[in-house]
C-alpha cells in the first residue's frame, strides 16, 4: 500500500462521516481531488473502503472502511503504540512539555506553509492565551485550559482568520 492510502484509512478510521468525503480529504492532506478520487477507487478495488452515495447528490459520498479495511488499518495502526510505550513512561510535566512544542512546531509549519488545514488550539477562534502564550482559554468551552488539555484534532474547531 502507498503511504496516502495507509494515511486516507487511518483518517477514516479516526474522523467522523463529515470529514470522509473527497473534498474534505483533499483540502486535509492539501492535494487535488483527482488525486484523492484515483486512491479511494483504488482502495474500493481493494475491497478495502465502501462508499455511502447522498441521496440528493449522486456525485457526492461519504467513505467508510469496509470489514477488511477496518481490520487492516488496526492492524496498520499499531505503529502508534511503540510510540505511545516511552510517551507513557513520561512524567506529566515532561509530557506536556512534549505536547507544547510539538503543537508549536505544527502551527509553524502550519503558517510557513508546509502542511495545510489543522484543528489545533492554536490556530483556532475560539482558542485565546496570554502575552507569554502559557496561559490558554478556550472561548467555547468558556474555560481556562491547561497545556495537558490543548488538541491537535478538535472537533469543535473553528479556523481563526489570523492564521
Amino acid at each position: 500500500m502507498s503511504p496516502i492510502q495507509i494515511q486516507i484509512m487511518i483518517f477514516i478510521y479516526l474522523h467522523s462521516p463529515e470529514k470522509r468525503k473527497v473534498s474534505y480529504l483533499a483540502e486535509e492532506f492539501n492535494l487535488t481531488k483527482s488525486t484523492i478520487s484515483d486512491t479511494i477507487k483504488t482502495l474500493e478495488q481493494k475491497l478495502l473502503i465502501k462508499k455511502e452515495f447522498d441521496q440528493e447528490d449522486s456525485r457526492s459520498y461519504v467513505i467508510h472502511l469496509s470489514k477488511k479495511g477496518k481490520q487492516l488499518t488496526e492492524k496498520i495502526s499499531l505503529f502508534s503504540q511503540q510510540i505511545q510505550i516511552p510517551v507513557d513512561r513520561m512524567n506529566v510535566d515532561d509530557k506536556e512539555s512534549l505536547l507544547f512544542s510539538l503543537l508549536n512546531i505544527i502551527k509553524h509549519l502550519n503558517t510557513s506553509g508546509v502542511i495545510s488545514v489543522q484543528r489545533m488550539c492554536f490556530n483556532c477562534n475560539f482558542y485565546s492565551s496570554d502575552h507569554s502564550g502559557k496561559k490558554h482559554f478556550c472561548k467555547l468551552l468558556k474555560t481556562k485550559l491547561a497545556d495537558k488539555e490543548l488538541r491537535i484534532d478538535c472537533p469543535e474547531h473553528l479556523a481563526s482568520k489570523a492564521v
